[in-house]
């Protein structure tokens, strides 16, 4: 089986979900077979390294493949600093189930780490229902890292043994609307999307043979849209335990801070534990 995330990373700040996210940390760890990073922000003292190595060996993570890392400062720099230093795969967050406006403008650490993460991020919904990653849904596009989702998502499939593994696949046709505003052409829009919605469906089953996947039954739903807008209701429709999303790394601007991205209403609002992947 191919080897993924080899090396995790927790930020723990023993707020009341900390425990939560670490026992599910400890099975990211077990699944994957990898080396644990717990990162705690503030400054160094003794007794709260020792409260911070007591939580590890209550919750029963091997010390031997695991590592208490210190720094103070800026929550979400230091974390992304880390991060890269140590060349984490993938980092485990929770974030608030729907953050209050001042927190979505100013930005809170979770936003920020979804945003600018120089890795893959698994954040989960807040509150944490712990629980194997049977019901998965990967939204993919045609690119590299589309392909890098779609292939995470099958590995965990797999490991999680999951039944069925949900491929969502958005598309848009620019200009669509304007073209059949003629009162002749009522009836054309439904019949245009049903042939285009085929159209994208053979083509997401080219990429999926190309990528060889056996052992799981893979489920195709082709969803018209842009910016993820249809693709995130249809998920929050569906529950499923986790959602798998590729995003490339971005650069923080100033304008990021008032004019939303591609993903911002789904940051906003997590519809599920999501996994972004980088």
């Amino acid at each position: 089986m191919e080897m993924i995330f080899q090396k995790l990373a927790l930020a723990f700040n023993f707020s009341p979900n900390s425990r939560i996210l670490l026992q599910e940390a400890k099975r990211m760890q077990k699944l994957f077979s990898s080396k644990l990073l717990l990162i705690h922000i503030g400054k160094y003292d003794d007794e709260t390294n020792q409260k911070l190595t007591a939580v590890l060996e209550q919750e029963g993570v091997d010390s031997s493949n695991s590592e208490i890392i210190w720094r103070d400062g800026n929550p979400a720099f230091e974390i992304i600093n880390i991060c890269s230093e140590k060349q984490v795969e993938l980092l485990i967050a929770g974030a608030l189930e729907k953050e209050n406006i001042i927190k979505f403008y100013i930005g809170s650490v979770a936003r920020k780490l979804m945003k600018f993460s120089p890795c893959s991020i698994m954040i989960y919904k807040i509150p944490i229902i712990p629980k194997q990653f049977k019901k998965i849904f990967v939204s993919i596009d045609y690119s590299q890292i589309g392909e890098k989702a779609m292939q995470i998502a099958y590995q965990i499939a797999l490991r999680e043994g999951a039944d069925d593994l949900n491929v969502i696949k958005e598309f848009y046709i620019p200009g669509l609307t304007a073209t059949l505003q003629d009162p002749g052409t009522v009836g054309q829009f439904d019949e245009i999307i049903e042939r285009s919605k085929h159209d994208e469906e053979e083509k997401v089953k080219v990429f999926l043979n190309e990528l060889n996947l056996k052992g799981v039954n893979v489920n195709i739903q082709c969803l018209y849209g842009k910016e993820k807008y249809v693709e995130r209701n249809y998920v929050d429709e569906n529950h499923p335990d986790l959602y798998i999303v590729p995003s490339k790394i971005r650069k923080s601007t100033l304008l990021d801070r008032f004019i939303p991205t591609e993903m911002e209403h789904i940051f906003e609002d997590l519809p599920s534990n999501i996994l972004i992947v980088r």
